[in-house]
């Protein structure tokens, strides 16, 4: 078991190459556009004939960023909402996308089919967040 945590944002340099319509869609839309590409995509990976599955959770919200360390200096991203999507992505299930209460009011209203979860987050209490079953209509473009 291979465990890794990763962060993206609009990173506006980035975003310099992004074609008009995807702009156009909010940033939590398409994070969880990719994350659904991702998800389909790995169904078809097997490492020693055993299929990769993914668990992904998705949170919505401000961190700082930095360098952090003296002799070994690192990158980090820290706050709350890291904090926040650890957990989001922890207290998910293998092989589905969750997401926080935050990211959902972001997308509510969308193509989207969502199941909603109340768990127990370890220093967090009860949160609210939503299992993205599928798309209604399927658009690779994230």
């Amino acid at each position: 078991n291979a465990e890794y945590m990763g962060a993206a944002t609009g990173i506006l340099s980035c975003e310099k190459n992004i074609p008009i319509e995807l702009l156009n869609i909010n940033q939590t839309q398409r994070c969880i556009n990719m994350a659904l590409d991702m998800m389909n995509y790995t169904q078809k990976v097997k490492i020693e004939g055993v299929p990769l599955t993914l668990k992904i959770g998705v949170h919505y919200g401000r961190v700082i960023a930095g360098v952090i360390g003296y002799h070994k200096p690192q990158f980090s991203l820290i706050g709350d909402t890291v904090n926040t999507t650890s957990r989001v992505c922890s207290t998910g299930l293998n092989g589905k996308l969750t997401i926080s209460d935050t990211a959902y009011a972001n997308v509510k209203g969308s193509e989207l089919y969502f199941e909603k979860r109340v768990i127990e987050a370890k220093g967090k209490g009860d949160l609210i967040t939503y299992v993205v079953e599928k798309r209604k209509t399927h658009n690779s473009n994230w």
